[in-house]
Formats: C-alpha cells, structure tokens, sequence
C-alpha cells in the first residue's frame, strides 16, 4: 500500500503502480484480494487494481479461509472471494475464520460458527471487551468464563481451566504447541 496526498493506491516489488491511489483507505492484500474504502463503503480489489467485489460495506476484515467478515448496520456476516453473502449479518461481532471456524457474538457472548454460518459452539463465553481476536490455533482456542482466560477445543469442551488473567493463541514451536 502506498499513500499521495492521502489517497490509497497500490504498487508491486518493482515499484509500478498497479492500483492508481483513488482510496480513501486501503487494507493489505490477503487471499488475493484487498480491502478498500470508497467514501464511507468498504469492497475489494484484485492483484491488477480490478475492483473484484463493489464498495457495498460499512466494514470488512481480510479473507481468511475464502470468507471475509463485513460489517453491515452494526450486524456482521461474511461474504465470498465473489462477494456473495455466504452467512447473513446477523452477529454483533465476527473474527476471521480460523482451523474452520470462526468466532461471532450475540448478546453480549461469543461462540463459534463454520463456513456455511451453522453454529458449531454456542455462545456462551464472555466478550472480555479489549478487541482482541479470539480464534482457533493449533486446535485450541481462548475462551474467557467468570473474567479469567482458559481454553476449548474445536468441540467446544474446556480443556484448560479459566484461570488466567489472559492469554494468547498458542503456536506450534518444534512441533509442540505452546
């Protein structure tokens, strides 16, 4: 991403511009698509400056898994690298997808979706407020009860108590998870 006189434009390693800076905003590239602001709408780019999926969002997030979340008059959803709406916006809050899954909150709760938007993992975990994403990693995902961090897996069972103050994903280091 490359700003002149505040406008958001893209270049490749050599340096020639591939998408003029027109944006009011822009966001990386991710699964072959960038996220760009139009105004007050949000759409995506293609790697040749194309636009791929029309200004249509009042937020986005990166694809991740072939699904971006957008956000939707304060309700999010996800859409396809086609645009198409695959899981209505319906939630107050959505993460990337992540090991297959990803998670969404309602009143307040935050469970865990798949690609087709069936709810795999009610909601039933608090939303500790700080904005930090919660997601699958390494099979595990953090998950707060009663203000304390521990973790569950992809069934939704608690397999690390909660009772840490906070936490982190876990990543696979020497082929460990830690």
């Amino acid at each position: 991403m490359v700003a002149v006189d505040g406008r958001w434009g893209f270049i490749d390693s050599s340096g020639r511009l591939v998408a003029q800076p027109t944006y009011d905003y822009a966001q990386n590239f991710s699964e072959g698509l960038a996220a760009v602001q139009v105004g007050d709408r949000w759409g995506f780019i293609n790697s040749s400056g194309e636009m791929a999926i029309q200004p249509a969002y009042d937020s986005v997030g990166d694809f991740s898994e072939g699904l971006a979340r957008v956000g939707v008059e304060e309700k999010w959803g996800f859409i396809d690298s086609n645009g198409e709406l695959v899981v209505q916006p319906i939630y107050d809050n959505a993460y990337s997808f992540s090991e297959g899954l990803a998670a969404v909150m309602l009143d307040g709760r935050f469970g865990f979706i798949d690609a087709t938007g069936e709810v795999v993992i009610e909601p039933g975990y608090e939303d500790e407020g700080s904005g930090q994403e919660i997601k699958f990693s390494n099979g595990l995902a953090k998950a707060m009860l009663d203000g304390r961090w521990g973790f569950i897996n992809t069934s939704g069972e608690l397999v690390v108590e909660s009772i840490y103050d906070d936490a982190s994903d876990f990543q696979n280091i020497n082929n460990e998870n830690f």
